[in-house]
């Protein structure tokens, strides 16, 4: 069968992914039944309610609905696979066994606290054991999602904690697509790409808020580029302040969405009203800016001591932190779009091993798309800027944001919440560059990468 859409760019040859998606569920349902067998009902029971989610967000015509569905499916039920994976292999305790991430132990606990609390306790603050100040809304969640694991008789409440971190990718994925459709450039393939080598797929499958924040800006900015919403703003606002009781540099930032948004529209209000926004913005800035400013120096700070203490003196991310300003910055901008670096980084990860190995592909697939977003930046400003001004807007928001996370911590994960939306302005952007410049974009990204690695070890061990 293939998915061909008047005005969409939707092809799918050689295989029918109608049928690999239903598969890919009904194959993680088959391992639950077989080794999990009290996980099942509150698994489905999650999922049904995100996809009910999925559904309200944002009505869709019946075609694109039917894509997103397949796609929440497929990508939850790829990510439950490398759980059930992971967890068979590494976690026996899971009080003390972890995989990849070693804070998975920290969120685990705090919502196996939280879930042994009457239903109404649940949100209240509670320090005597954990001072989880700075994630409290997830902390709820996973408080909550443990509850419902007692209600169904779940026996293995980390592996159901974990599996809904899978369902909160498929649901990131799905969104993402549908921004694709607002900008008409749903193209299904380079979604089987992204779902496979982006660093959603890493964590998604551990226990940590990341993929949780990921999916909160991509629904903000799916609210900010559509052109018929409902109470937007309100909508907008109540993400911004999921987003800071998830982290609270998260939520600062993600005010900077509503402000790109009124942007984009300021040729649309009147004096009178452009004066207003303009003093509502003021007063709020003043509000806010020494609370910014303190938060942060203190993340990024924090960040930056936690990233030294783990990298080795002579690494390449710890050189590139002692270079002057404002080379260090580029410098660890471009670094934080490499990593894994070397390649084979996450291979050799405590806990992580052979489930990492899709990672290895992950530097050469972003850095090629970065290097198609950028050069048909630079190639068709003018056209961009004039037929898709707000994405150009967007993406320098999205590079700020990555530059100051890269200067804090060369972490994937701390900059992974903007790029689904770096993803959906890819889509916009290749479509201005040929296929074959294309092609001599993706061989001169893989050499660069391989050149860069070769050099790196050849300087580590020889």
């Amino acid at each position: 069968m293939n998915y061909t859409f008047e005005n969409k760019n939707i092809h799918i040859r050689h295989f029918n992914f109608y049928y690999l998606s239903i598969f890919i569920f009904l194959l993680i349902y088959v391992y639950l039944v077989f080794l999990f067998p009290s996980v099942i009902i509150p698994f489905i029971f999650l999922g049904f309610l995100l996809l009910i989610l999925l559904y309200l967000i944002r009505k869709q015509k019946f075609e694109n609905r039917k894509e997103t569905i397949l796609l929440y499916l497929f990508t939850s039920g790829f990510y439950g696979l490398l759980i059930v994976i992971s967890h068979l292999i590494f976690i026996q305790n899971p009080e003390t066994d972890y995989f990849f991430a070693k804070d998975t132990l920290t969120f685990f606990k705090v919502g196996q606290h939280l879930g042994n609390k009457d239903i109404t306790d649940i949100y209240k603050y509670d320090l005597s054991i954990f001072n989880y100040t700075d994630f409290y809304f997830y902390a709820i969640i996973s408080g909550i999602i443990y509850k419902i694991g007692l209600i169904f008789h779940c026996n293995d409440y980390h592996f159901l904690l974990v599996l809904f971190n899978a369902l909160l990718g498929g649901l990131t994925i799905s969104l993402t697509f549908k921004c694709a459709c607002v900008e008409r450039e749903n193209k299904f393939s380079s979604f089987i790409w992204f779902i496979l080598f982006s660093p959603i797929l890493l964590n998604s499958t551990i226990l940590l808020r990341d993929i949780f924040i990921t999916l909160i800006y991509t629904w903000i900015y799916l609210y900010v580029i559509t052109d018929h919403c409902r109470n937007r703003l309100f909508k907008i606002g109540l993400l911004v302040i999921f987003s800071f009781f998830l982290r609270p540099e998260n939520g600062l930032f993600a005010l900077s969405f509503i402000f790109l948004w009124l942007w984009s529209k300021r040729d649309q209000f009147s004096k009178k009203a452009k004066f207003a926004i303009y003093i509502g913005i003021f007063i709020i800035l003043m509000l806010l800016i020494p609370y910014v400013l303190n938060v942060t120096t203190n993340t990024l700070s924090a960040y930056n001591e936690r990233d030294l203490s783990i990298a080795s003196e002579d690494s390449m991310g710890a050189m590139v932190k002692r270079l002057p300003i404002p080379i260090n910055y580029i410098g660890a901008f471009m670094f934080l779009q490499i990593m894994p670096f070397p390649f084979y980084q996450f291979l050799l990860t405590e806990n992580g091993g052979i489930i990492t190995i899709l990672t290895i592909i992950s530097p050469f697939y972003w850095i090629y798309l970065l290097a198609v977003t950028f050069i048909s930046l630079w190639i068709n400003k003018a056209k961009i800027l004039k037929f898709n001004n707000l994405s150009f807007w967007t993406l320098l928001l999205c590079l700020l944001y990555v530059v100051l996370i890269a200067n804090g911590e060369t972490n994937v994960r701390r900059a992974m919440p903007v790029y689904p939306i770096i993803f959906t302005i890819y889509l916009i952007y290749k479509n201005y560059l040929s296929q074959n410049f294309k092609f001599n974009i993706a061989r001169s990204s893989v050499i660069a990468m391989l050149f860069l690695n070769l050099v790196y070890l050849s300087i580590k061990f020889i």
